[in-house]
């Protein structure tokens, strides 16, 4: 399993320090239970200018003992359409009707990153309350008391002082104000994974 040459305009997230990657949808770790089309390979990618602001986060975060924990970033646009057409033949639509799921996101467009933070010397995650990926209202950022929404608009706070912006309904979604002025993608993960299909780009 080999991950394919990073895309011009894309940097690999893999190389930036004290980022840890745990993509699971290169796995059956995930809502679906089984490896996504594009994910060939566990690898995040991001546009060079999002992966900038996160290196330089990144730096900060290690000095008060923190890294930052990714679970997706640039998502294949096949990875996309694949989720969208599972929730309609599992007939749970609603995925795609309250937004957790849709035909077209900003992670194909390399804008988007899914993330958490971890203690550097415990490896534990800061306590967000729910899983990634859960699709409730538990998920909402606003939807947490205590030190779990502590966690959340201390995350938030410092996603937004490196110029993302984050998404109310999923704690961990964030992405770059100028997302949508990137166009769409297919780029595998994988090396030997079929080639991009621009047809499915538009």
């Amino acid at each position: 399993m080999k991950q394919r040459s990073v895309p011009i305009g894309f940097s690999d997230l893999a190389l930036i320090p004290n980022i840890r990657l745990d993509i699971r949808y290169a796995s059956n770790r995930n809502f679906m239970g089984r490896v996504i089309s594009g994910y060939g390979y566990p690898g995040a990618w991001l546009r060079e200018s999002g992966a900038d602001q996160l290196r330089r986060l990144s730096q900060e975060l290690n000095d008060i003992g923190l890294g930052i924990h990714v679970w997706d970033a640039y998502r294949p646009r096949r990875a996309t359409l694949e989720m969208a057409q599972w929730a309609k033949e599992t007939e749970q639509e609603w995925l795609l009707e309250e937004g957790y799921l849709v035909w077209r996101s900003r992670h194909n467009m390399g804008g988007a990153i899914d993330l958490n933070f971890y203690e550097l010397h415990s490896g534990r995650l800061l306590d967000m309350g729910t899983e990634w990926d859960h699709f409730s209202e538990a998920s909402h950022v606003q939807s947490a008391t205590g030190k779990i929404r502590e966690n959340r608009l201390f995350v938030q706070r410092k996603m937004k002082q490196y110029g993302f912006l984050p998404y109310e309904t999923e704690w961990w979604h964030f992405e770059l104000p100028n997302a949508t002025n990137f166009p769409l993608r297919d780029v595998p993960y994988g090396q030997f994974e079929s080639e991009e299909d621009a047809s499915i780009c538009q």
